[in-house]
């Protein structure tokens, strides 16, 4: 029944999302079969035409979906469920909900099914909030900012993590929280291709970490960006994000992106048990900054959050694009962060306690990373 409910499905996605950048009108329609293809064909010409004045990209995203078996053989089935179509028309967006039903058929002698017919009906929903009416979007040319909190990572993970980035971002925004060794020159030698910004402070401000993740938003944002990818020092996507990262960031619908984090504990193994499954959860890495957006922090003074806490209230997406951790490789960085927490959370206000214990654990959990 799984490929009844796949058949639907892509039908719905690939048919009735439309993007005027792309004339060919193919993907997906192969499922349709021929008299109801021979139907809908007669007005795609004319809805090209009107796409195009219209500077329409949508895409058409199922939330649900449910079967029902129309014949005891199983050659007729209906797919009822719910669906979103979002985008961009003369540069506003909109988002409109569907409940939607697909009649698929398989016909004698044939292992595939075909879309017969689909029916929408639309759902009323809220009025939308006047900043997703006043969204900034662009479906290319977007440029991407890193940017990054740093203090005393010269000898570390940095010059490694710069580089790798320098191959797809197009500009950067350091904050240097007073580092006491050559960070800031390892970020200049790294970057020197790249327009950057480095901004020092005179006092270190790690004792409270939200202060200092809005000073670091305030001076990206400053910049005028299109996106903005936060990653920490000892952070670095995976190789593929070189080729894939524009894809992500040229296109109108999403405003952030997930990523899943993995805690490698040695060069090529992470970790994984009961207290170590970041891996195992999206966060948010990648987002879109919104002018008028008004963003909020989590005030509290330690795991507060690269980013502010509400971005997920703008349309966002997971990505299956992955981030190296190598904040825990080594015996000497976690001895390093454990005595950190201990000092600054002793009674585990903010994190939690056995997770800090289980730092020092010496036979800990361990996956073989595969790229």
């Amino acid at each position: 029944m799984n490929k009844i409910l796949s058949a639907a499905k892509r039908a719905v996605e690939r048919f009735w999302s439309f993007d005027f950048r792309d004339p060919r009108r193919d993907d997906g329609m192969e499922l349709l079969a021929p008299d109801y293809w021979s139907e809908i064909s007669k007005g795609l010409e004319d809805d090209l035409r009107a796409s195009m004045q219209a500077r329409l990209i949508s895409r058409t995203d199922v939330l649900s979906s449910r079967l029902a078996l129309i014949d005891s053989e199983a050659t007729e089935a209906l797919v009822t469920g719910r669906v979103l179509t979002h985008g961009v028309e003369q540069d506003r967006y909109f988002r409109e909900l569907y409940d939607c039903r697909v009649l698929v058929t398989r016909p004698e002698k044939e292992t595939r099914w075909l879309v017969r017919g689909v029916e929408f009906t639309r759902v009323p929903e809220p009025d939308l909030p006047d900043f997703m009416q006043t969204r900034v979007t662009k479906y290319e040319g977007n440029r991407l900012t890193l940017s990054m909190l740093v203090r005393n990572e010269a000898g570390r993970y940095l010059r490694r993590v710069l580089e790798h980035a320098a191959q797809y971002i197009d500009a950067a925004v350091i904050l240097d929280d007073a580092s006491e060794d050559d960070t800031v020159e390892v970020c200049r030698q790294a970057l020197s291709n790249i327009p950057t910004t480095i901004v020092s402070n005179s006092k270190h401000g790690f004792h409270n970490e939200v202060e200092l993740r809005r000073q670091q938003w305030e001076l990206t944002v400053s910049t005028n960006p299109d996106w903005i990818l936060v990653l920490d020092a000892d952070e670095m996507l995976e190789d593929r994000a070189t080729s894939a990262i524009r894809d992500l960031i040229n296109q109108p619908f999403y405003d952030y992106y997930s990523f899943r984090l993995y805690d490698f504990w040695d060069p090529t193994h992470y970790r994984e048990d009961p207290y170590w499954q970041a891996h195992k959860t999206y966060r948010v890495f990648l987002v879109r900054y919104q002018p008028r957006f008004k963003y909020t922090w989590q005030e509290t003074p330690l795991h507060c959050g690269r980013l502010p806490n509400n971005v997920t209230a703008l349309p966002g997406a997971r990505s299956e694009l992955r981030v190296k951790h190598f904040g825990w490789a080594t015996p000497a960085d976690r001895e390093l962060k454990y005595r950190r927490y201990k000092m600054l959370d002793p009674n585990a206000r903010y994190g939690i306690k056995q997770q800090y214990e289980s730092i020092l654990d010496p036979h800990p959990s361990l996956v073989e990373w595969i790229d």
